[in-house]
């Protein structure tokens, strides 16, 4: 037996400690009325000897199956004890029949039935946003005396659990004072666990329906989205448009199961399979697609699902460039410069808040360049302590880059090194740091007779 217990005319012997002894006759117990007759049923045959490891092999769960009986008691047990002390508000070394019977039901449906469990438990003396510390069952994922591939599972169960209660619900505050925002104009972005536990912690905290400033912090604490958004190298705020355009079904499962609705409709090919339909084609001319978006959508307004849109039926082309670490969508070049254009210009609302704040990760994903660019950018123009996208969108309606002024440039095919004669010769005020060049954006486009989309 993996307990170590075994039973003889009433007396119970523990095998770790043959001199100790317990006679269960000598404590009688009042006869239980169980609400949950298979969950104490399952909680009495982890620790019943006369039951084989075979028999009991009935009750186990795939999602459990690699754990010990041993290793499972102490699951119930911890589990019911944290059941009983956030009803109760402090531990007790007896635990109720009630609570063992959750604590049974929650790991006989793990791992629905614990996280519906853990939803439902708040501390006494706490609060919805409380700290890990101050949470029950979630802070089992933290416990070193329980298996640590069940602890692995309740850390993911948590992580998910809070983005739902995050995107999902609406709350007001009951003492009427005013709401925060949820993004200062120029506060800096934190790192996105903090930015969630700020919302969580804020409770009740504004949430609005379309809040996508919201949904976006939740979305950056999904390690599927992050791994998605680094391996096609689009932030994590277009990734979620092309969500909602039905062109990542592959994040579906992962979005819905944090509380995210499903998309209206479904795209007949998603945007991965339209980008491994591009064939590579060695060492592609030009700027890739995400630099020329950049350049010439002065709003980042456009968005990507109008671009992949536009690929899927014909109207553009690609072609697959040597890969540059960046993400696919960096290793993607037009082959013809015109038609993108007539995808790039073409005028829609903006669907991002100019309030959203993004990472200097994001912004570089945004330019189609390397974060060592977009930091040079940041410093350039002064918004790092605030780098939000109506901040870019202000300094760009003031600055370009020597960047776009050669993917503008290719429409009337002038030449980089002439470029740069005649922004100089007209004496067009500039900025520059470590190879990043700035122009006053409306000299150097009338010097150049350039026009751009505002989009």
């Amino acid at each position: 037996m993996a307990l170590g217990w075994t039973k003889t005319a009433g007396l119970v012997y523990c095998e770790w400690c043959p001199r100790r002894s317990v006679d269960l006759r000598e404590f009688p117990q009042q006869l239980v009325q169980p609400e949950d007759g298979e969950a104490l049923d399952f909680v009495g045959d982890l620790v019943n000897p006369e039951v084989t490891d075979i028999e009991f092999s009935k009750w186990k769960s795939s999602a459990l199956g690699n754990v010990s009986r041993g290793d499972l008691f102490q699951l119930v047990v911890k589990t019911a004890s944290e059941s009983q002390r956030a009803e109760s508000g402090s531990y007790s070394s007896a635990i109720q029949f009630k609570h063992l019977e959750r604590a049974g039901r929650a790991i006989l449906g793990w791992p629905k039935s614990f996280v519906a469990l853990a939803e439902t438990i708040v501390p006494k003396q706490g609060k919805a946003g409380a700290s890990l510390k101050e949470q029950s069952l979630w802070r089992l994922g933290h416990d070193p005396t329980l298996n640590a591939d069940v602890r692995r599972q309740i850390k993911a169960m948590h992580r998910t659990s809070r983005n739902r209660s995050v995107a999902t619900h609406s709350y007001a505050r009951v003492d009427g004072r005013s709401l925060p925002s949820v993004s200062h104009p120029h506060a800096p972005l934190r790192s996105p666990q903090v930015e969630l536990q700020r919302l969580i912690g804020d409770y009740p905290f504004r949430y609005l329906e379309g809040d996508i400033e919201t949904k976006i912090k939740v979305l950056r604490n999904i390690h599927e989205v992050q791994a998605m958004s680094l391996s096609l190298g689009l932030p994590v705020f277009d990734l979620y448009e092309l969500y909602t355009e039905g062109l990542l079904p592959e994040l579906q499962a992962n979005l819905t199961d944090c509380g995210f609705p499903e998309p209206s409709h479904q795209a007949e090919v998603s945007a991965l399979e339209v980008i491994d339909a591009i064939p590579s084609r060695g060492s592609p001319c030009g700027a890739n697609v995400a630099s020329l978006r950049f350049a010439m959508d002065l709003q980042l307004a456009v968005p990507w699902s109008s671009i992949f849109t536009a690929i899927s039926n014909g109207k553009i082309t690609m072609s697959r460039g040597r890969p540059s670490r960046r993400g696919t969508v960096h290793d993607l070049y037009p082959d013809d410069f015109a038609t993108v254009a007539s995808v790039l210009d073409d005028p829609r609302n903006q669907y991002l808040p100019s309030s959203l704040s993004l990472t200097q990760s994001e912004l570089a994903m945004s330019m189609g360049k390397s974060i060592s660019m977009a930091a040079r950018f940041v410093k350039l123009t002064g918004i790092a302590n605030g780098l939000t996208l109506g901040r870019i969108r202000e300094e760009r309606q003031k600055w370009i880059t020597s960047f776009e002024l050669r993917i503008l440039s290719q429409r009337r095919e002038i030449e980089s090194v002439e470029m740069i004669k005649v922004l100089h010769g007209a004496n067009v005020p500039y900025r520059d740091l470590k190879g990043i060049f700035l122009w006053a954006r409306a000299d150097a486009m009338e010097r150049l007779r350039l026009q751009c989309s505002e989009a």
